[in-house]
């Protein structure tokens, strides 16, 4: 038994350690390309506009979401259906500032992390509205 072992470890043994390294290699390859990254350019939407107010200065129309996953999930994602939601209820006149968390990015498939939003962060000025100022 003893040389048994010995043989099948000694013999040839830089062919079989060739063979170990370009498995490993191989391995450590293929296990990184598990995982992908992708940016959506994804539109900016606002919910519960408050209808006697106006925005005086410009806003972010779109914003840059990066996401990380499975690449069979990342590969289906559907890139239109990807927006950014911003609920302005309780907003006041003068300027607001409203960070985009992951709570306000909707339909990212389940498997998928949010690595970085640009801009992160949308500052809205709002002003009185003239029609509804002169009532």
């Amino acid at each position: 038994m003893a040389d048994f072992l010995k043989k099948l470890f000694l013999e040839n043994w830089q062919y079989k350690l060739g063979a170990f390294i370009t498995a490993l290699v191989l391995w450590f390859y293929v296990a990184s390309e598990q995982n992908l990254s992708v940016v959506i350019n994804a539109p900016v939407q606002f919910d519960n506009f408050p209808s006697d107010m106006a925005i005086i200065n410009k806003v972010a129309n779109s914003a840059d979401i990066e996401l990380t996953g499975r690449r069979d999930i990342v590969n289906n994602i559907n890139k239109k259906e990807v927006k950014v939601i911003i609920n302005l209820k309780g907003s006041k006149e003068g300027k607001n500032n409203y960070r985009i968390t992951p709570l306000n990015i909707k339909s990212i498939p389940r498997g998928l992390e949010i690595r970085n939003v640009t801009p992160y962060q949308i500052e809205i000025e709002l002003q009185q509205s003239k029609a509804k100022a002169g009532k």
